[in-house]
């Protein structure tokens, strides 16, 4: 089967990353160090139309007034994703966003609850796209760092995001994104496992002496991956993160 000429295939995904390098380096090329294209795209398990354009800046210490940072990119690199989402129409989310040099070694900031995750993916799935850096030097985060996070995470859900986004009114996406969050972790703090590609977490999960199990709830994440998942079942998914969460 061919693509058809509006599809997003590894090939044209790449392309793309490398036009977006040289847009960054106008922004400016004395402080952007690195680009690592991170996710499904150099983790092997990308799918054209499905797959969203994952990708990581590290910048020299103290730019972030050039670049902002890992939770608010500054106003021009916002404005750079935004065009690029809209000029090539790409599946889901295309959210590039810089980390500061010393940010990848520890002690992390114990606000930013996706950090050690990123480094994570950094050392993990990690492929430059422009410039040059020792990722090796870099240390893996340990099952303490995540925990950290993920308790900041639970935080911040607990007294914000619950307020406003109660289960009931979740998205199935939403629903599905999260019972995988969760079972990650639980792969990431207990078992020492890091499973970033989707469609393997379920299984490894099981695999992995679970505390919990839902097989209708599993069926119903698997199937929306294939794109199958339908708003009847939202209303159990999210039943099943309300539980997870109390674990």
């Amino acid at each position: 089967m061919t693509n058809s000429p509006s599809t997003i295939n590894e090939e044209t995904a790449w392309n793309i990353l490398q036009k977006y390098t040289k847009d960054c380096l106008e922004i400016d090329s004395f402080t952007l160090i690195v680009l690592y294209a991170t996710g499904s795209l150099p983790g092997g398990y990308y799918r054209p139309d499905q797959s969203d354009i994952d990708a990581v800046l590290i910048i020299g210490n103290g730019s972030e007034h050039i670049w902002g940072n890992s939770e608010e990119p500054n106003k021009s690199l916002k404005e750079l994703n935004r065009c690029y989402l809209e000029r090539y129409k790409i599946p889901k989310d295309f959210g590039p966003f810089p980390l500061q040099e010393r940010e990848l070694f520890p002690p992390y900031n114990p606000k930013d609850d996706v950090l050690t995750l990123e480094i994570a993916r950094l050392k993990l799935q990690g492929k430059p796209v422009y410039g040059e850096f020792d990722l090796d030097a870099v240390p893996m985060p340990t099952a303490k760092d995540f925990l950290i996070g993920a308790q900041h995470f639970e935080a911040w859900w607990r007294d914000e995001f619950s307020k406003t986004t109660p289960l009931e009114v979740m998205s199935p996406t939403a629903c599905v994104n999260t019972n995988l969050m969760h079972l990650s972790r639980f792969l990431r703090i207990k078992k020492g496992i890091i499973e970033f590609n989707k469609r393997k977490v379920v299984s490894t999960y099981l695999d992995n002496e679970p505390p919990f199990v839902n097989n209708e709830a599993f069926c119903l994440v698997e199937a929306s991956l294939e794109s199958q998942n339908s708003k009847q079942g939202a209303k159990l998914l999210g039943s099943y993160v309300g539980e997870l969460r109390q674990r």
